[in-house]
């Protein structure tokens, strides 16, 4: 299912074996008892500890966390790429055609006019 709202559900004797619920906003959600939220995030941080530093109002704290993000991004993009496509040359768009172009990893592109 997507998209279902199910924000003040009370749900009993169900069994939720093998499910999975991703993107979910799941303030105050109770498993038997237990705010399960908390819990949620304590494990996010735990994988990624720049989400910790996200809703600092530190500003030095929120470029931290800019560059962590950044450099996992990195790792991510270049984790399948062979230094030859890394070295191949990109065609530009045909706007540009006669223009030097290059292109970086990320997509962004910087022009020599």
């Amino acid at each position: 299912m997507r998209m279902l709202d199910v924000s003040g559900a009370v749900l009993r004797d169900v069994d939720l074996s093998g499910a999975s619920i991703d993107g979910a906003e799941i303030n105050e959600l109770s498993v038997n008892g237990v705010e399960v939220a908390p819990l949620i995030e304590q494990e996010l941080v735990r994988r990624q500890p720049a989400r910790a530093l996200r809703r600092s109002s530190d500003p030095a704290d929120l470029r931290e966390a800019w560059r962590q993000i950044d450099e996992a991004w990195s790792r991510t993009l270049l984790a399948d790429v062979t230094p030859q496509q890394l070295a191949a040359e990109v065609e530009g768009p045909p706007w540009m055609e006669g223009k030097p172009v290059s292109w970086s990893i990320t997509g962004s592109r910087s022009a020599t006019w």
